[in-house]
């Protein structure tokens, strides 16, 4: 008790914070505790955020700027469904 350890190749100290769900095991050294806790926060209130403009209509593609993504990778942009755009090349 009280001293450190290797578990599954991680070090984990006395003091560390221990999180854990269905994705995987998280030790914060408890020295970037704060640091873990002030980014946890900012990432929950940009979800937050981002569920808002979801819900007043906007889609994630124009909420992260895909449009930029897309034109900087080359790709173009056909707004048709693949029915329309079947139909098209007959």
């Amino acid at each position: 008790m009280n001293l450190p350890l290797v578990c599954a190749g991680q070090l984990v100290n006395p003091g560390d914070v221990i999180v854990a769900d269905d994705d995987g095991v998280l030790v914060i050294p408890q020295a970037h505790l704060s640091r873990a806790v002030e980014g946890a926060r900012a990432r929950a209130a940009k979800e937050v955020a981002i569920r808002a403009r979801i819900e007043a209509g906007e889609s994630l593609f124009e909420i992260l700027n895909m449009q930029a993504a897309v034109r900087a990778a080359g790709i173009v942009q056909v707004d048709k469904t693949w029915l329309e755009v079947k139909s098209a090349k007959s």
